[in-house]
């Protein structure tokens, strides 16, 4: 039986067996997932110093009604135990009492969480975001 070929990259002159592109192929599809993980913890290590730095964009001080970080230390007394990362950068502490309101507001976007006294990120798999 003659051995099919087809062209691996497109305009690549390399012509491979039939089973050498697929394997290729499925190579590169395997290692999506990892670059985009490394991606999203590259990102979140940057997001996680800035939020160190200066605090996370908001926090909760009831379930629906969020101010800036520094009001709500001041103004209300509250300092987050919980800060959720979204995939941009943006973050929103709370309170361990109001975590899961924090969580459901943009649940799907959120790549990482703060939890006090760690500074190190818990990783989340976002649903409804492409990296």
């Amino acid at each position: 039986m003659p051995q099919k070929f087809c062209c691996v990259e497109s305009g690549s002159d390399e012509l491979l067996p039939l089973q050498s592109a697929v394997a290729k192929s499925a190579r590169q599809v395997a290692t999506q997932p990892l670059k985009k993980k490394l991606h999203q913890m590259n990102n979140l290590l940057k997001y996680r110093d800035d939020i160190i730095a200066n605090g996370p964009s908001r926090v909760l001080i009831s379930p629906d009604e969020g101010v800036a970080s520094k009001p709500a230390r001041v103004e209300h007394g509250i300092t987050p135990d919980v800060i959720f990362i979204r995939h941009d950068g943006w973050s929103l502490g709370a309170p361990s009492h109001l975590e899961a309101d924090a969580r459901k507001m943009w649940e799907g976007y959120w790549i990482g969480i703060l939890r006090k006294p760690n500074t190190e990120p818990e990783t989340i798999i976002p649903s409804k975001v492409t990296l």
